[in-house]
């Protein structure tokens, strides 16, 4: 979750592993002390916007590239989606300028963050939520987490792995706005250990009236 460059290399490790995540999902799922419990859940009084979604926007590398890296970066947006129940939702990429063959999207094709947006909700739109939520399940538990507010603080439990295909449970804090979050710091929840960003995830909202109610398997829905 939330990582920022990914290059065609790096995305080729990501496909090979996730068999192997995939059959360690139960082993993770059961170890219930990395997600938020339901009471703390309740007890929430600040509120983050569920008539959409928040998004960061990252610069990709197309594949292939150029051998001298001198290749245009692609825009690409990374969405979540939180509920009110403490649920949230983390998808993959979506570009602004690649097409999907299994799915109709009628948007205007340019490297910008809109096209990304429209990317998006075209998917969402035309997606059935049995058919987000099978893609989901092939990955299982990744791109599910939970979430907590205190006052304008926030932090998301997720479980991730980074670029030499480590698995972490990581619990993400950062502060909100009604319309944006910003990211700055996370913790291992093995280890303990708190490492600061090198650079702070902004997260913007986009208003959309057709989210989804999608199946969390960390949460009771």
């Amino acid at each position: 979750m939330y990582i920022h460059e990914v290059t065609p290399n790096l995305m080729k490790i990501y496909t090979s592993i996730l068999p192997i995540l995939f059959s360690l999902s139960c082993f993770l799922i059961d170890n219930i002390g990395h997600r938020y419990t339901e009471s703390n859940i309740k007890t929430n009084t600040p509120k983050l916007r569920t008539d959409g979604y928040y998004y960061e926007v990252h610069k990709l590398k197309p594949c292939p590239f150029n051998e001298d890296d001198s290749a245009t970066y692609e825009i690409s947006i990374e969405p979540t989606i939180f509920y009110s129940n403490g649920s949230s939702i983390n998808f993959r990429y979506f570009s602004s300028i690649s097409l999907s063959s299994d799915f109709q999207c009628k948007r205007k094709i340019e490297n910008t963050i809109n096209s990304a947006l429209k990317h998006f909700e075209c998917y969402l739109t035309n997606k059935t939520v049995e058919e987000i939520n099978k893609e989901f399940k092939r990955e299982e538990y990744f791109g599910h987490g939970t979430y907590q507010l205190t006052d304008n603080k926030i932090s998301i439990r997720t479980l991730t792995f980074n670029q030499n295909v480590n698995i972490k449970t990581l619990e993400i804090f950062g502060t909100f706005e009604n319309d944006k979050i910003t990211l700055e710091q996370y913790r291992d929840l093995e280890t303990n250990k708190m490492t600061e960003f090198d650079k702070k995830l902004k997260l913007a909202f986009k208003e959309f009236d057709k989210i989804p109610e999608l199946k969390n398997i960390l949460k009771k829905n």
